[in-house]
């Protein structure tokens, strides 16, 4: 925000802009994709579960399971109910009117949290190409079988494959 980027706002402020970048105040920290007329927010956050899709309750939280569901159907998680999200120490939301670095061409901040999940995943997909795409399901296949057995919380690729070298289950 001393940038001149966007504002910078504390706890309690009830409104959540996509992309605005939420502190929790002890080094967690989530975006969000927006928020529904309950005042439910839909957000993504990494934990060392990964990067996943999640809501703070109501209409985000069912709608963040449903995409995860949807789009991520290997995910072996269960998509977590964050109400607490909200009880945040700093807000940051971008200015994109041209004051600030970034523009909005697309004009996510005002779709709803749904139509910017669907953008998201379509730019990931175009982006991907069919092999790629394949892989990462395969692999995602070969983990999500795998995680119970080997007992891996967090890996990358590389050591998704050290692992499989090791356990050869």
């Amino acid at each position: 925000a001393a940038q001149g980027w966007g504002s910078l706002t504390k706890k309690n402020n009830q409104t959540y802009k996509p992309g605005d970048v939420v502190s929790m105040g002890y080094g967690h920290v989530w975006i969000s994709l927006g928020q529904y007329k309950d005042g439910s927010v839909m957000l993504i956050h990494s934990s060392g579960k990964g990067i996943a899709l999640s809501g703070t309750g109501g209409t985000a939280y069912a709608r963040a399971a449903y995409y995860m569901k949807k789009y991520f159907p290997y995910w072996p998680y269960e998509v977590t109910k964050t109400p607490q999200y909200k009880d945040y120490t700093d807000k940051f939301t971008w200015y994109t009117n041209g004051k600030g670095l970034l523009t909005d061409p697309d004009g996510i901040q005002k779709m709803n949290p749904a139509m910017n999940v669907r953008f998201i995943v379509s730019a990931l997909v175009r982006s991907l190409s069919p092999y790629q795409i394949a892989a990462h399901r395969f692999l995602a296949m070969i983990l999500s079988d795998m995680l119970p057995k080997v007992k891996v919380l967090r890996c990358t690729a590389k050591t998704a494959l050290i692992s499989l070298k090791r356990h050869s289950v």
